[in-house]
């Protein structure tokens, strides 16, 4: 559910439920799961019971043939921007191909890498003041300028549906896809053994990193509202999920048993 574009204000905050029911445990959620649930005035308008999420599926063979080290689940936004330069660098001396599977892949890179390092804001008097014009942000922005020929990707938008293919052909060295893209094509990792994937670096701080899937909402304009709670806190630990889908609560996933290994590692390094 895209909380945003929705009219939130047709739904009830259901917030003051959660906390009037002593049996319910928000801690049982994944980190971060509620949050994306939440509105932007911080009404908790949903129970998620699904969920998707971001992972980078990538080429260990283009790393090495760069000289670069490989990702590794704690690495920063700035030690994938040196790999991305690295890795862009020796494919434009050689021709082999571009570095993101997708445009978008870069501009997050770039973003999340200035919030990460710069404060592009000032308190002055108590409120924040854009600092966009200060000399050191904008000689950050020319350093940031001057790699972009490096960051390169295609412009096909029939590399967005064959991401394994590929990475494995050496046309891209990364890949920025959701897991249900790497549940859905678990027979292509096996066709693809040479392919890996990690998380990517955080925080995130332009883009999400989990999606909601399927969601339970309670309309404001309900004649019994604390019964339909009953019911959304019951199914909320009911729901069965599609072979694509991963749970939402810990309960619910009985220690990733259900999981290709190789994503279930992937998860619990996101956790």
């Amino acid at each position: 559910l895209p909380i945003a574009p929705y009219e939130t204000g047709l739904l009830q905050d259901l917030k003051p439920f959660i906390d009037g029911d002593r049996s319910f445990d928000s801690s049982d959620y994944r980190p971060g799961v509620l949050d994306v649930a939440s509105d932007s005035e911080g009404r908790l308008i949903a129970l998620p019971t699904s969920m998707d999420f971001n992972v980078l599926l990538y080429d260990p063979r283009q790393f090495e043939e760069a000289g670069v080290d490989l990702p590794t689940s704690d690495w920063t936004w700035r030690d994938m921007l040196d790999a991305a330069v690295q890795i862009g660098d020796f494919k434009q001396k050689t021709g082999t191909g571009y570095v993101f599977l997708r445009d978008g892949t870069r501009s997050e890179l770039l973003l999340n890498l200035f919030f990460s390092e710069i404060q592009p804001y000032k308190r002055e008097s108590g409120q924040y003041v854009p600092a966009i014009n200060q000399p050191e942000i904008i000689d950050y922005l020319h350093q940031i300028t001057s790699i972009l020929p490096y960051l390169t990707s295609p412009t096909a938008t029939i590399y967005d549906s064959q991401p394994f293919y590929f990475l494995d052909e050496g046309h891209v060295a990364m890949a920025v896809v959701p897991y249900s893209q790497l549940n859905l094509g678990t027979n292509s990792l096996r066709r693809y053994p040479h392919l890996a994937y990690t998380t990517l670096p955080q925080p995130n701080y332009v883009g999400n990193d989990v999606f909601l899937d399927n969601v339970l909402v309670m309309s404001r304009g309900t004649s019994d509202p604390q019964a339909v709670w009953t019911w959304l806190s019951f199914l909320s630990h009911q729901i069965s999920l599609a072979p694509t889908s991963y749970a939402t609560r810990k309960s619910q996933s009985d220690g990733h048993s259900d999981l290709d290994p190789h994503i279930a590692e992937v998860i619990l390094q996101g956790e």
